[in-house]
């Protein structure tokens, strides 16, 4: 596996091995040590699930409303430009977010307003990174493209989570300040906010993608699907889907840290063994996507992935066992890993060119939206209710949207020729 990341990196050319090597920083620190710690260290801070509920939909909120307008702009200014500027938020905002540890009075607003900055430019730079591969390749080199580009964020986020599960103890250990204070969280977070830096300096170090991909692109987009010829309610249910597919993902991925630590009373180690183990989950399920892809379809895939990844949600919340929660949400991010690049290459093949950061724009804001969403809710469900109640319903609504992907498909999807083609 690792011999075959090496050899796909070293094709690429500079800027994208740039953007890769960038990546793998940000899934380091912000899907790494941050997703282990965060809502550990509020926990530590003295709040329940409906404040860490309130927390995470914030940012994910900014995520998604930040998403329609970095794609409108990425397709206006261009999308390096986009990806550098979100690079500084997210900086500025992972700096800032652990130091409300010491804003007693103004906690609350320092942890939401800082989250919200992070957030933000986390989704300026998810959004214009799949135009900008989109843009830097073709054909069967693209399916390739992404699935690295998965991979090597899932096998960062790999690393960040074991390191994160294991330094708060450590530290707790070397310091005799004890696990139940912030501290221990707080260090980590902080280290790896710096993270950002260098992230920074390699993305100013790409340029925009090259104008022969580009102009070669154009040249058979009249299979493409001109933006302006389509209706209204095409766009809404492609982000219709998108919204749904993704919200057995958001539950688990929110809340999964939690229910471990305060229902199942799992130490901290044994959270970022688990979350980390789901990362390098979603580096096989990455890598298998081209060779799925080339004997099947980016269509199947993505059915299949999302369909998978609520069946294996639905022994979380039915069986309270730390090791089948950590099967669960193992396999949901192995299936994820295959799902998400297929049906981002599938919906975007959909499109000019030109509307690429658009379309990548529409399915961030989706995607966003229905993490927040099922984070806001979810604190709610969780104190009303169960975990289990929300598992459940987060593993259903990624069904319903697996359906609709299958009946998108059947009925508009073009096979020979697009129902909307420019003349």
């Amino acid at each position: 596996m690792l011999g075959s990341l090496i050899s796909s990196f070293r094709s690429f050319n500079r800027s994208i091995r740039l953007f890769l090597l960038a990546s793998l920083l940000l899934g380091l620190g912000v899907d790494g040590v941050y997703a282990v710690l965060f809502n550990l260290f509020m926990l530590r801070l003295g709040y329940d699930a409906d404040f860490i509920g309130i927390v995470n939909s914030a940012g994910l909120f900014s995520f998604a409303f930040v998403g329609l307008p970095a794609g409108l702009l990425g397709s206006r200014w261009g999308s390096r430009i986009m990806l550098i500027g979100g690079l500084v938020f997210v900086l500025i905002g992972a700096i800032l977010l652990p130091f409300a540890q010491f804003a007693t009075d103004l906690q609350p607003a320092w942890l939401i307003g800082s989250y919200v900055l992070l957030m933000g430019g986390w989704s300026a730079v998810f959004v214009n990174g799949s135009p900008f591969m989109m843009s830097s390749s073709t054909g069967d080199g693209r399916n390739t493209l992404f699935s690295i580009q998965v991979a090597v964020t899932s096998m960062a986020s790999f690393a960040g989570s074991l390191i994160g599960g294991f330094l708060p103890e450590w530290i707790s250990a070397l310091s005799d300040i004890p696990i139940s204070d912030p501290t221990p969280y707080r260090y980590p977070m902080q280290i790896m906010a710096f993270l950002m830096v260098p992230a920074l300096f390699l993305m100013m170090g790409t340029s925009e993608p090259d104008s022969e991909i580009n102009r070669s692109e154009q040249k058979g987009e009249s299979r493409s699907l001109n933006l302006w010829l389509l209706p209204i309610a095409l766009i809404l249910i492609i982000a219709f889907i998108r919204m749904m597919q993704v919200s057995g993902l958001a539950t688990t991925a929110t809340f999964i840290n939690v229910y471990l630590d305060t229902e199942l009373a799992q130490p901290t180690s044994r959270i970022g063994l688990l979350t980390s183990f789901s990362r390098l989950a979603g580096v096989a399920g990455a890598l298998l996507f081209p060779i799925l892809s080339k004997k099947y379809s980016n269509i199947a895939v993505a059915i299949v992935g999302s369909l998978g990844a609520a069946l294996f949600i639905f022994p979380i919340a039915l069986i309270p066992t730390w090791w089948v929660a950590g099967l669960g949400f193992i396999m949901a991010r192995f299936l994820t890993g295959m799902r998400y690049p297929a049906f981002q290459v599938y919906i975007l093949e959909l499109f000019e060119t030109r509307y690429h950061a658009l379309m990548s724009g529409v399915m961030a804001f989706a995607a966003g939206l229905s993490f927040a969403l099922m984070a806001l809710s979810g604190g709610y469900i969780i104190t009303l209710f169960s975990f289990k109640n929300l598992f459940l319903t987060g593993a259903t609504i990624t069904i319903i949207g697996s359906l609709a992907l299958i009946l998108f498909h059947f009925f508009y999807a073009p096979s020979e020729e697009p129902k909307h083609t420019r003349e």
